[in-house]
């Protein structure tokens, strides 16, 4: 049976990604009189920037691109579908300076796409082949897995667009080295005046899927999809709340962060709540600890909403999750890689595992067989909207 979503349609600006977010940010920093104040923290050291820094790296970020001529006839890829003028790599792990990589590649009128830094040589070879890459940002650490990697899959990246993000190597330029000699000859962000077919088209996110029904797949995200799913989102740029960041999961410093910052809204997966019912416990006083250092507490009274999404969760384990943060809201979400995000969601104040999910604004689902036919019984979740990737 098909089922369309219960809530009245919205307006999708007509905008390109960057100045989306740019503009949004722009009018709210002068809603408050250009008082800006850190949005973007790093859990484990305390660096931030706020707007005008993401700002200013992202703007250096696309004329440094631009200058070492990161759109090539080689970078190229376009079809009846989609358009990728040129694709960045980000081989590093995830930090606060990941955004202004993403925006400064989007200025520079090319595609990112962030890679797991867990893989080996053969397995980053594979996305290579498909992804072809005219950039790179990548680790001192694991530059030579990303060099054999190139070279099993008879891939070229000049070494004039190697980035690095961590560490420093002879003969390679780094990421702080590149903003720097930039960062002074650029005041406005570039932007591209792109119709709304152009945007329904141009590529700006390729994101790798775990392959959990099949084998790994990059999601050709365009600047349409992501748009349309941030207006109904929060996200830094747009709403001014922090988003503190943390480069990996392990229970002491994901506890740490949440009482130091007093974090009140967690995003969180099967793999993050796994992680905090196996390895923590709750005193009677509501505070936690973690059973590798169980004299140390962590305040947690602060959450007051927790959204979470991904592969389905054990009841018995999201009910002791959520008496870690007794004062919270659970939105429970379903969404893919191929959505763009959630695309539907409930809202608990107890568990309630059989509670239906409402589909976000415009979109629409039905579930076929084998035959491509529309069935009441089990088979495969077909979804439509903006929200869907191209291709």
């Amino acid at each position: 049976m098909a089922v369309h979503s219960p809530f009245p349609s919205v307006a999708i600006p007509i905008q390109d990604i960057v100045s989306f977010f740019f503009g949004l940010a722009q009018a709210r920093l002068d809603k408050i009189n250009g008082e800006d104040y850190p949005l973007l923290i790093d859990g484990s050291t305390g660096k931030s920037y706020n707007f005008v820094d993401i700002k200013q790296m992202s703007t250096a970020i696309a004329h440094g691109l631009k200058h070492r001529v990161f759109i090539n006839e080689q970078s190229k890829h376009q079809s009846p579908d989609v358009d990728i003028d040129g694709g960045a790599m980000m081989f590093s792990p995830a930090d606060i300076g990941m955004s202004a990589i993403h925006y400064g590649t989007l200025m520079a009128g090319g595609t990112f796409a962030p890679i797991d830094t867990n893989l080996d040589a053969q397995s980053l070879s594979n996305r290579l082949e498909c992804l072809n890459a005219s950039a790179a940002f990548v680790t001192a650490e694991l530059l030579p897995t990303l060099l054999s990697a190139c070279n099993l899959a008879g891939v070229s990246i000049n070494e004039s667009r190697i980035f690095i993000t961590q560490g420093d190597i002879p003969g390679y330029t780094s990421l702080a080295g590149f903003i720097d000699e930039h960062k002074n000859l650029c005041v406005e962000p570039l932007i591209f005046l792109m119709s709304e077919q152009e945007l329904a088209r141009k590529v700006a996110l390729i994101s790798y899927s775990s392959g959990t029904t099949g084998n790994f797949k990059g999601i050709m995200l365009t600047h349409c999809n992501i748009v349309t799913a941030y207006v109904l989102l929060y996200h830094p740029l747009i709403s001014g709340l922090r988003l503190v960041q943390l480069s990996e999961f392990n229970p002491a410093s994901y506890l740490a962060a949440i009482d130091k910052f007093e974090v009140d809204r967690l995003y969180v997966t099967l793999w993050i709540i796994q992680g905090l019912v196996d390895g923590s416990s709750r005193f009677e006083d509501g505070t936690l600890t973690i059973s590798s250092d169980p004299e140390r507490k962590f305040i947690t009274e602060s959450v007051r909403t927790i959204v979470c999404a991904g592969t389905s969760i054990l009841p018995t384990r999201l009910k002791k999750f959520m008496t870690y943060f007794s004062r919270a809201t659970v939105f429970n979400g379903y969404g893919a890689t191929e959505t763009s995000f959630i695309v539907a969601s409930c809202k608990w104040k107890e568990p309630a595992p059989s509670t239906p999910l409402s589909l976000y604004p415009d979109t629409f689902a039905t579930v076929v067989d084998e035959d491509g036919n529309e069935t009441n019984g089990y088979g495969e979740l077909c979804i439509l909207g903006p929200r869907v990737m191209v291709g």
